[in-house]
């Protein structure tokens, strides 16, 4: 994710921006802009390639940039990985099996000054199966940068000391529901381990279109589960304990949810 001047970033909070693509492969793609939207779509014999996202992130000013930037990367990196490893597979007589990528981003709420934006992503690289997970930023419209939304607390350990225990209780009853049996308590199991808030992928949602009331948790395949368990999602108020761990000069842009 892209870097940002001042305090509320820092560097292993948001990864800087990636380069943009140059010499790729040929193949059939389409790009289809539609008053700020954009999806492509593009498949070759190495790689399909997905990349989309919505009107409201078109729309805003650097963040098309900034989305069409990664969207280079990610097919130049694809791209670059199917062509090594068709040529290893050729080389020690393999079959190849077609490379793939998705990432498609929606809308997680549109404030005055702050879009945040979230992002499904699924990818193919000749496992036994396609793997899937999340992606999220916080676009700050004034400034023009993207942050992750960890940056908007005074620290991870503040943010696990505050989410922390009633995320570990969320997922221990929906690990028992789909399980059908309690976690055991004291399990040296890695899938019956709590799981802290900055090992997922934290969301910042709003119910009135104003402030940032909400926190969306995903936890994808294999952090708090085997991969057929799938991945894991809750949804929890800003309680007053969560905006005391807010940084001060990003606690107006949240409101606590009664």
């Amino acid at each position: 994710m892209a870097g940002c001047e001042g305090e509320v970033q820092t560097p292993e909070d948001v990864p800087p921006s990636p380069p943009v693509a140059t010499d790729t492969p040929d193949g059939d793609s389409t790009a289809t802009p539609t008053g700020g939207a954009r999806q492509v779509s593009e498949r070759t014999d190495l790689f399909i390639f997905e990349y989309s996202y919505p009107q409201a992130a078109g729309e805003v000013d650097g963040l098309a940039s900034w989305l069409d930037t990664r969207l280079a990367a990610e097919r130049e990196a694809l791209a670059a990985e199917a062509t090594r490893e068709r040529r290893e597979a050729r080389d020690n007589g393999f079959p190849f099996n077609t490379y793939s990528s998705s990432t498609s981003w929606e809308v997680v709420a549109d404030l005055p000054d702050w879009l945040s934006l979230s992002a499904d992503l699924s990818s193919y690289q000749g496992g036994a199966h396609p793997n899937y997970g999340f992606d999220t930023i916080v676009w700050d419209k004034e400034r023009g940068v993207a942050l992750n939304p960890i940056a908007f607390f005074t620290s991870r350990e503040a943010l696990d000391a505050a989410l922390g225990e009633q995320l570990c209780e969320a997922l221990n009853a929906e690990r028992e529901r789909r399980r059908g049996a309690p976690v055991e308590e004291g399990s040296a199991d890695e899938f019956e381990q709590c799981v802290a808030p900055d090992e997922t992928n934290v969301l910042l949602g709003s119910t009135d279109g104003a402030l940032f009331n909400r926190i969306g948790i995903q936890i994808a395949p294999y952090v708090a589960g085997p991969y057929a368990e799938g991945s894991y999602e809750f949804t929890f108020p800003v309680t007053p304990e969560l905006l005391e761990v807010v940084r001060e000069e990003l606690r107006g842009a949240f409101a606590v949810r009664n």
